[in-house]
This record gives structure tokens, sequence and C-alpha cells, in this order.
């Protein structure tokens, strides 16, 4: 292979990547961004009497905070009918 087919071929694999970069660089730069950037830490927000710490009520609070046993109350049990006579 003559020096001219090479030089021409590695400039194309330097050409091509290169417009795609520029073309595509308000996609990439993001991406890399979120792909090699490592995530900040979740803010832990303090939950008190089913409210966050900014005074937003939690979603489906009763998953949260179940009613203890004793407020449990159970429904009447129909009556045995063989008693009645």
């Amino acid at each position: 292979m003559p020096l001219f087919e090479i030089v021409i071929i590695i400039a194309v694999f330097i050409t091509w990547p290169m417009i795609f970069i520029i073309y595509h660089r308000k996609k990439i730069i993001p991406w890399l961004s979120n792909k090699f950037i490592p995530d900040k830490p979740i803010k832990q927000d303090v939950i008190k009497d089913g409210f966050f710490s900014d005074g937003t009520p939690i979603p489906f609070r009763d998953n949260l905070y179940p009613p203890s046993k004793e407020n449990i109350q159970t429904p009447p049990q129909p009556e045995d009918k063989k008693n009645e006579g």
C-alpha cells in the first residue's frame, strides 16, 4: 500500500469522528458528564409527623406510619343462625 493511501485512511479516521463530535457536542457533553462524573449524594430529609422538613406532606402517609394494633377495629361478626332456634 502506498504511503498516500495510508495518510488518507488516517485522515478519514480522524476527520469523521471530529465532524460527528462537533455536530453532536450539545448532546455528547451532558451525556459524558452524566456518565463519568459521580452523582451528588441525596439530601436526607427529616420526616416528622408525616411531613417533610419544608412542610410538604408525605404521600401515602398511612403506608409510612401504619396504625398501631391497638387502634385497629375488627368488623362485627355475624351471629350464628344455628343458635337462634
